[in-house]
């Protein structure tokens, strides 16, 4: 049993498989200085599990573009939430909470911005300050391998592949090819009827 939940995450992280979300490691498991973090992958899998338990994988896609640019330039909020609650296991819960707040203020429309300062404003969340600090940071004159890591990943992630379905950034291990004009409906096995998208997008959102 432990095995086979172990193995539908991984599909639903990111694979082929039809369920796939497709999530581009570099969004969601690394830091801009290229440093895998431990913690964004719990905190991942947690959102993963709870969008399954509550099926709101669709509200998950419908914000997924502006979720992903929150995730790239604010993640120094889920930094400040792990330092309060001394580690990122005991942070879960109140990192997928926030994620939860994210995802339903952009539903709503919100921008990016504005979704942060509402939710900063709730008495859960008061913590949390919209500004970066530089404690964890020397500048040097001369290019760091962190800071070098930082370029290429601005780089990649600027003119990265993204899903044609919901616009989130695609990883060349979890995409599909879609019917623009679908089969049912005469659309054709051309390249020009062909879209790159998430496998999830386009077996199940888009339909």
């Amino acid at each position: 049993m432990y095995l086979k939940n172990a193995r539908k995450l991984a599909w639903r992280i990111n694979s082929v498989h039809p369920s796939s979300l497709g999530l581009h490691p570099i969004v969601y498991f690394y830091s801009n200085e290229g440093k895998h973090k431990p913690a964004s992958f719990y905190f991942t899998l947690a959102l993963i599990k709870e969008l399954d338990k509550k099926n709101k994988y669709n509200d998950f896609i419908d914000v997924r573009e502006k979720f992903e640019e929150f995730l790239l330039n604010y993640d120094y909020l889920i930094q400040q939430m792990t330092r309060k609650y001394r580690g990122a296991y005991a942070a879960i819960p109140h990192v997928v909470e926030f994620y939860f707040e994210m995802i339903n203020k952009l539903k709503g429309n919100d921008s990016i911005i504005s979704a942060i300062e509402e939710i900063i404003k709730l008495p859960k969340f008061n913590h949390l300050t919209l500004s970066a600090t530089l404690e964890d940071k020397d500048i040097f004159s001369n290019f760091t391998t962190e800071s070098k890591s930082e370029v290429f990943i601005k780089e990649a992630i600027k003119n990265g592949l993204r899903c044609a379905i919901c616009n989130g950034y695609i990883h060349k291990n979890a995409m599909t090819i879609d019917h623009i004009h679908r089969k049912e409906d005469g659309g054709k096995g051309n390249a020009e009827n062909g879209q790159i998208t998430h496998p999830y997008c386009n077996t199940t959102y888009k339909n």
